[in-house]
């Protein structure tokens, strides 16, 4: 794990870059830079450190997407982001949060039905449908695509909340296949025939089930609220260099934090899935809290993929793996946190720094 020492360079001191920033000085003159390659560890940064981690990739030319269950960090990030466009993705501030759909109208033209379809199979897997036995692989398949295939032709949003409503009962899973059937859709007549008998019947109801139940926070409430129009165009958004704020802090009901995650990572993934996609630095702080894998997926993601830049903020390090090589670099003393303050310029306090836990 390496600390984020570059991100404490103020933006006006260093030569902006996707690839690497310029710390400055060595004592032999040779300029310090660190890259984006590999996936940066910070183990209970204080708040000032994790804002300036953001504002300086958004300076660098990445697309910047903050998790986070620290409205503090949040809230400094988009109170210092100047310019910059910044869209929250925040279901107990309804009215100044973005609405997430599975893929929005305005995305149709430019993505690829396969991405979608291997985005919602892992989302559904997210959410404990076991997608990887055959039957019930095929079974999903065959409804995501049938879904895929009515919003395309239709010109509208794909919500979640669609795949809400389809997964209620079979009578209204057998009311969407009709109506995709007239559409010549042959997924929905294989699904429709496998409705017909008895086998079939009783499979479709076990997974339905499984859907509905994991997907039951969309029936009412803030999460019902953000799955409907209109919705976010996040492609357009991650291509502009933009800001999006996801706090996850739902402590009455934890469970529906969870499903947000999921819901972001199907967005995300299906963006990533594009070629090229836009250079995206995606920060995660205390994933625990939300992430049944603890960040891992992303870790791996940001491992083969040179345009994600993954920072990982958690409280407890021993739940990671190590990596070969590793280490945590850095604790300030009160004088070199003095130093840096002064020196860098800054908006930040000595205890911001000497928080640190004191084992860094």
């Amino acid at each position: 794990s390496r600390s984020r020492l570059h991100s404490l360079v103020p933006p006006d001191e260093y030569t902006a870059s996707p690839g690497a920033r310029t710390l400055g000085e060595s004592t032999d003159g040779r300029p310090l830079t660190l890259g984006y390659e590999q996936p940066l560890f910070t183990i209970g940064a204080p708040s000032a450190f994790l804002a300036q981690q953001a504002l300086a990739d958004v300076e660098a030319g990445w697309s910047v997407v903050v998790i986070s269950p620290r409205r503090n960090v949040l809230d400094r990030i988009a109170r210092q982001a100047g310019a910059r466009p910044v869209r929250w993705l925040d279901p107990q501030y309804g009215q100044r949060s973005v609405h997430l759909a599975l893929v929005s109208k305005e995305e149709w033209q430019e993505e690829d039905d396969q991405n979608v379809v291997s985005a919602m199979r892992t989302f559904l897997a997210d959410l404990g449908v076991d997608v990887a036995l055959p039957a019930v692989g095929a079974f999903c398949e065959q409804l995501i695509r049938a879904l895929v295939t009515v919003a395309r032709h239709e010109g509208r949003d794909l919500s979640f909340a669609d795949l809400y409503t389809v997964s209620r009962s079979t009578q209204a899973l057998r009311a969407f296949l009709l109506e995709a059937h007239s559409l010549s859709n042959p997924d929905a007549a294989e699904l429709l025939d496998q409705l017909g008998n008895e086998g079939g019947y009783v499979q479709a109801v076990t997974i339905l089930s499984a859907i509905r139940t994991a997907l039951e926070p969309l029936r009412m409430g803030p999460l019902h609220t953000l799955c409907r129009p209109p919705f976010l165009n996040l492609s357009q958004l991650l291509s502009e260099g933009g800001l999006l704020l996801v706090p996850m802090t739902d402590t009455d009901f934890p469970a529906h934090d969870r499903l947000l995650s999921a819901m972001l990572d199907l967005a995300l993934n299906r963006v990533l899935a594009s070629q090229p996609h836009p250079r995206l630095s995606l920060h995660l702080h205390d994933p625990h809290l939300y992430r049944s894998d603890h960040g891992g997926r992303w870790i791996d993601a940001a491992q083969r993929d040179t345009r994600l830049s993954l920072l990982l903020d958690v409280q407890q390090p021993d739940g990671y793996r190590q990596s070969e090589g590793s280490q945590v670099i850095f604790r300030c003393s009160d004088t070199l946190a003095s130093r840096l303050i002064d020196d860098w310029h800054l908006p930040a306090s000595v205890s911001d720094l000497t928080e640190l836990p004191a084992d860094t």
